[in-house]
């Protein structure tokens, strides 16, 4: 697609400035053609910009979250929800630890494309749904699972082996 509105661009230059050579008062028409080309030679450098940063974004998330792993989750703050032994996706990103909301399925409630965290001991916190991760996202979905940035909720995680205890922060971060 680059190369063909490249080569285009050049043939309409080219052949533009030849037909107004050849042509009197073809001034009007080397003009005009050397601004198409140039037009369509600048839309094919743009469109390969955008396959440039197209390659790159897909799998930035994915490289970022190889360490995605599954734990076993408990939790002496507040309990975690289970079902038959159930493991949950966790994951440090920019940083951040994420982890599966469905962990607090206990205290989240939805309203539309908001999830609302009544944590016991903490204030409620409201966030809508991201549809990507991007640097600010307390929440986002990915593969139709919803994850929820740990410090957004006054949370931190302690890896042992397989297993994560969440507690609370012992600073207070209402964001």
């Amino acid at each position: 697609m680059v190369g063909i509105l490249y080569f285009v661009g050049a043939l309409i230059i080219v052949v533009g400035v030849l037909a107004g050579v050849l042509v009197p008062l073809g001034l009007p028409f080397i003009g005009g053609s050397i601004v198409s080309g140039i037009f369509l030679m600048a839309l094919g450098r743009i469109v390969e910009l955008l396959e440039k940063i197209e390659r790159k974004l897909p799998g930035q998330l994915t490289s970022q979250t190889q360490q995605v792993q599954e734990y076993t989750v408990s939790s002496s703050d507040f309990e975690v929800y289970e079902s038959r032994n159930e493991t949950y996706r966790f994951f440090t990103l920019d940083g951040d630890d994420f982890i599966q909301a469905r962990v607090f399925k206990h205290y989240m409630e939805l309203h539309g494309e908001s999830i609302v965290f009544k944590l016991p001991n903490q204030e409620q916190r409201e966030w809508i749904k991201e549809p990507a991760y991007h640097a600010s996202a307390h929440l986002f979905t990915r593969d139709h699972i919803v994850f929820v940035r740990l410090s957004s909720l006054n949370i931190k995680a302690s890896r042992l082996g397989d297993s994560i205890v969440l507690s609370y922060s012992d600073s207070k971060i209402f964001i």
